[in-house]
């Protein structure tokens, strides 16, 4: 597979435009820029020169929907399949890179690459064959000098290889990822309120393909990394809200980028790991920045004749990438371990069989071509080595081993038949020496079986006197009143009624004297705390304490976090409800399909019953089976509904973890519920509140009831999935990863200025 290298160019929409000294001609996609030196105040010419640069495409006015399809769509297919793919975002500091890249802070039609990737890749996964199975990961790492910071990571860990790779298994995890990257990572503090990244950020997609089939049970691993490098300037003229500092870094990333991009023209190996070690950021790529992969670089340029030397340094920087020429690189496949074992089984069980067929295929009889002599001296060998006068036999081809081995059995089953003649003559003569000896072990039986009687009657009258007597000495024992033989009796009196077991343990207990049994006061003692436990049941609790929760719970809700909170769980049940009815319209399909496969078993059986009984089996001209247009029919509708119960396993599958997403997030609200308002009671009251109740009473009016009519619902699929407004939804997911987005920020904020006060308070 040959990598391609592409190069376009966005440009930034300005109101003051030089349309003289910058020209995009849109037929040969190329950018003229006037020669600087003719710029000059003290230039005299009248003939305008411009500098040509060839481009893959110019974005004038495009939609974020039009680049997408333009720069990613092929290239996130190509990475379906295998290939690794590099996008990256270059130019000048605030000419529009974060926005084509990710452009989360606005609408959904505005979002740029990245979220667009993921929504697409999961379109591409749903498209692919049964046999496959894909597994989609995601990282997000920010890039300093010499710093790299895990943005998925809560802790925010530098300096850490490997990354945390995030699986992510639907469209709202992906998101949600991006979203959590976007607000940890760092932006300039600007007082016009314009936000610019600090440091480049990568955004990788991880793909593994694995294949089920036992024929090629193989796994390929693919990336496609999204650069967003931070923008670089001249001086201070185009990025006055960014420090010296910062702007000097972006520079010198942009620089070693260009030479590590001319050490790929040229083929110097070594200068590109000596590259490769000293740039985290390429260090990171890990070779896959390379002209033997897929790379897209899309640079952003402005018309102002103020940022011409800005303008004319990016363009320069495509033209040094575009310069690259592709390479052919392989796809690297690996073994799928988790059918790696059945896949050797499978090829063990082939290799035996070749092994037996080539063992059948070369026994033939090729003993018809040895001379007498040779065969006189294979006997005469093979009797030696019986005899033990030979201590090995030595043979020179197949057919005098075929002819060892004949041998060998002719000597046996001779041997084996004269040893059974042998046994028969021994037979015989033992036959006429017990025949003697029968007549004198009759007799001494007969004696024996009498004596044997005699013996038995007597063991039995024995065995009679020893069990009356033992039966009388246990009467006995059961009447003596001592409180070692009190267990027995009660043993043995279970079976009479409750007052007259109670009497005799009285009586027994007067008569011997003695205390009441540890069993008899173990009881009294359970009834006892049984009665006390009754009995503290029965209190009520205190009024003071309920009075004060419920004082500071009316408190409670008025303030701004209980409101948030309730508002985001009525949203949640809301969604929550929702995606338990469609989970249950998924259900109520799947079992239909259910139905309808046996339907179609129970089918095609009776029609191969009434094919047997009314005609004979026939073949045609392959030898196959010829079966009957009924068959034929059964047997098509019946791969048609396992092809469809299939599809919808999936489909429920998906559902019930959408399901189980809004679930675990109502369990999370009311955890957090609950936490504040211990927070709450412990300033205000300066203890917490153990009264869950409280919490679950209040939301409870707002949770989802589960009771929902199936068969009803089983009527209305269709108009269930109509009442469902997926737009609104998904606006409202939106909105809700953006504030999540925010507060990351927020959270991000408060932490840097604690750490200043901290560090002044030092």
């Amino acid at each position: 597979m040959t990598g391609s290298i592409k190069v376009f160019y966005r440009v930034y929409p300005t109101e003051e435009t030089d349309l003289e000294n910058v020209v995009i001609d849109k037929q040969s996609n190329k950018v003229l820029v006037r020669r600087l030196q003719e710029l000059a105040k003290n230039y005299t010419g009248s003939k305008k020169n411009f500098w040509h640069f060839q481009t893959d495409g110019v974005f004038l006015e495009a939609r974020q929907d039009h680049i997408f399809e333009k720069i990613a769509l092929d290239l996130l297919n190509d990475v379906m399949q295998g290939k690794t793919a590099v996008i990256t975002a270059f130019g000048q500091t605030g000419s529009g890179k974060t926005f084509t890249v990710g452009g989360l802070n606005f609408a959904e039609k505005d979002f740029g690459l990245v979220p667009r990737i993921a929504s697409a890749v999961f379109e591409m996964k749903r498209e692919q064959p049964r046999n496959m199975k894909v597994c989609i990961e995601m990282s997000y790492i920010e890039f300093e000098r010499s710093n790299a910071v895990d943005l998925l990571d809560d802790h925010a860990i530098t300096h850490r290889k490997p990354f945390s790779k995030v699986e992510v298994k639907n469209e709202y995890q992906a998101l949600k990822c991006i979203f959590l990257g976007e607000g940890r990572k760092r932006f300039n503090n600007a007082e016009s309120g314009y936000a610019s990244n600090l440091y480049s950020t990568v955004v990788t997609f991880y793909v593994t393909r694995r294949d089920t089939d036992l024929t090629n049970p193989t796994k390929v691993v693919s990336k496609l990394h999204v650069l967003d490098l931070v923008g670089n300037a001249y001086a201070k003229s185009s990025a006055t809200h960014k420090e010296a500092k910062t702007i000097g870094q972006a520079n010198v990333i942009k620089s070693e980028l260009e030479q590590f991009v001319l050490c790929l023209t040229e083929n110097m190996p070594e200068r590109i790991k000596v590259k490769q070690r000293t740039n985290v950021l390429l260090h990171y790529l890990d070779g896959d920045l390379s002209n033997r992969h897929s790379l897209v670089f899309i640079g952003h340029i402005t018309r102002l004749r103020a940022d011409l030397l800005v303008t004319l340094s990016s363009l320069r920087f495509g033209a040094i990438v575009k310069g690259l020429k592709p390479k052919i690189s392989e796809n690297p496949y690996y073994m799928n371990e988790e059918l790696e074992l059945e896949y050797l089984k499978k090829e063990l069980k082939a290799c035996q069989r070749e092994k037996y067929l080539d063992s059948v295929l070369l026994n033939q009889n090729l003993v018809f071509g040895l001379s007498s002599e040779r065969i006189e001296h294979v006997d005469r060998t093979v009797c030696d080595y019986l005899n033990n006068h030979l201590d090995e036999m030595k043979m020179l081809n197949v057919a005098d081993a075929k002819m060892v081995l004949e041998r060998m059995k002719y000597t046996y089953k001779s041997r084996e038949e004269s040893i059974e003649r042998l046994q028969a003559e021994n037979q015989q003569l033992m036959v006429k020496s017990e025949s003697s000896s029968l007549k004198i072990k009759s007799s001494k039986s007969c004696t024996n079986s009498s004596t044997s009687k005699n013996g038995k009657k007597s063991k039995e009258s024995m065995s009679l006197k020893e069990r009356r007597s033992s039966s009388g000495t246990l009467e006995k024992k059961v009447k003596i009143p001592a409180s070692t033989e009190f267990h027995v009796s009660t043993e043995v009196s279970l079976t009479h009624k409750a007052n007259k077991r109670k009497s005799t343990v009285e009586n027994a207990t007067k008569r011997s004297g003695r205390k009441r049994s540890i069993s008899n006061t173990s009881v009294d003692r359970k009834d006892s705390r049984a009665s006390i436990k009754s009995s503290s049941s029965y209190n009520p609790p205190l009024p003071d304490l309920v009075t004060d929760n419920m004082e500071l719970w009316k408190q409670f809700t008025t303030s701004v976090s209980y409101k948030n909170t309730v508002e985001e769980y009525k949203f949640n049940e809301k969604e929550l409800r929702s995606q338990f009815k469609i989970y249950l319209a998924e259900v109520d399909r799947l079992n239909k399909l259910k139905d309808t496969l046996d339907k179609c078993s129970r089918d095609l059986v009776v029609a191969q019953t009434f094919r047997k009984f009314n005609s004979k089996d026939e073949l045609d001209e392959n030898g196959n089976l010829v079966i009957s247009f009924s068959e034929k029919s059964c047997q098509d509708q019946l791969e048609s509904t396992r092809a469809q119960l299939l599809d919808q396993q999936e489909q429920t599958l998906k559902s019930q973890e959408e399901f189980k997403i809004f679930f675990d997030n109502r369990q999370s609200l009311v955890k957090k519920l609950h936490a504040d308002f211990d927070a709450y009671c412990a300033e205000h009251n300066n203890m917490p509140c153990s009264n869950v109740a409280l919490v679950e009473n209040d939301l409870q009016l707002f949770s989802m009831n589960a009771d929902i009519d199936a068969e009803k619902l089983g009527r209305t699929d269709e108009e269930l999935v109509t009442e469902v407004p997926h737009l609104n939804e998904r606006i409202k997911m939106i909105k809700s990863l953006q504030e999540l987005m925010l507060n990351e920020m927020k959270r991000r904020q408060y932490a840097k200025e604690k750490s200043k006060i901290q560090w002044k308070n030092k």
